[in-house]
Formats: C-alpha cells, sequence, structure tokens
C-alpha cells in the first residue's frame, strides 16, 4: 500500500495539484494553466496527463486521486460544469492508472481536515490545502451568522436597538 496521494484542484484559469502524504504533509507541489478554451475534451486530457505526471513523480503508485473541481459533482461523476464545458465525465476518465479517484466540489472539499471545534466535520476527506478566496470566508461568516442567531434565540441583537436622540 502507498502512503502518498495525488491531490488536484481544477480551476477555470489553472489546476494546482500536489502529493500529499498519510500524514498530511505536501510532498510536491505544482501548478499548470487550465485549457478551458481548447474545449472539455482538452480539459479533461490535461487532468489525465497532470495527474499521471504527478503520479510518476512520487515513489511507488499513489493510494488515489483526491480531485476537486466546480460544478454540479457526485463522488463518482462530474456532473455539470459550465466554464469547463463538461456534461456526465465519470471519475474515471481523469486518470489512466487503476487506482481511486475521488470527485469533490471546489468550494466544499478545502478547509480544515477533520472535526473542527468551529467548522464541525468535514463532509469530503481530500486532502486539500484550504481555499483563500471569497467562496470560503462567506461560508465561515454565514455559520457564525447561525451559530449567533441561535443563541440569541432567533435575534441578531441580543437587546433592542434605541432610536438616538
Amino acid at each position: 500500500m502507498s502512503s502518498f496521494v495525488v491531490a488536484l484542484d481544477v480551476g477555470g484559469t489553472s489546476m494546482k495539484g500536489g502529493l500529499v502524504s498519510e500524514s498530511g504533509a505536501v510532498l510536491l507541489s505544482e501548478r499548470r494553466p487550465t485549457p478551458r478554451t481548447e474545449g472539455p475534451e482538452a480539459v479533461v486530457a490535461a487532468i489525465s496527463d497532470f495527474i499521471s505526471h504527478l503520479a510518476g513523480s512520487g515513489d511507488g503508485i499513489p493510494a488515489g486521486v483526491g480531485l476537486a473541481v466546480p460544478g454540479l459533482v457526485t463522488e463518482s461523476t462530474a456532473v455539470y460544469a459550465t466554464n469547463l464545458g463538461w456534461r456526465d465525465v465519470p471519475a474515471t476518465d481523469f486518470t489512466t492508472l487503476d487506482i481511486p479517484v475521488m470527485l469533490g466540489h471546489d468550494v466544499r472539499t478545502g478547509g480544515p481536515g477533520g472535526e473542527h471545534p468551529r467548522l464541525g466535520p468535514r463532509r469530503l476527506r481530500l486532502p486539500l490545502p484550504p481555499h483563500r478566496h471569497g467562496h470560503r470566508r462567506r461560508l465561515d461568516h454565514q455559520r457564525r451568522t447561525v451559530r449567533r442567531r441561535r443563541r440569541l434565540g432567533g435575534r441578531d441583537r441580543p437587546h433592542p436597538r434605541l432610536p438616538r436622540r
């Protein structure tokens, strides 16, 4: 059994990938452009090439692939992505290697691993770094707002707002 996985985050302009050890340490990190102007087939081929390159850079065969993609996603199919133009792409089409591939939505797969005291359990366990763009901040803000409202019994403030004199 191998001690590393291939992790890949596919975006509209670039793909960020790497090798992650069993302990969560990043062994290798690379970035490539996403060829979305060349069509969905070219994007799938570029992802497959990138995964093969990353897997070949490791010591042995990877235990699996964690692939974060935009759009509508199930664990086994990239259902639809407007910006990349694909429809119903099975996870197995993203690699020529005979290893398990797990798909996840690009915004929901990033973040702290395992159980986090403020954010709760992660739904997917892909070894990807946290996103540092607006989606993540917006989700964190929504969680804080919901927790505050629950704590205050459905109200935003603990006291009514008084008019200024």
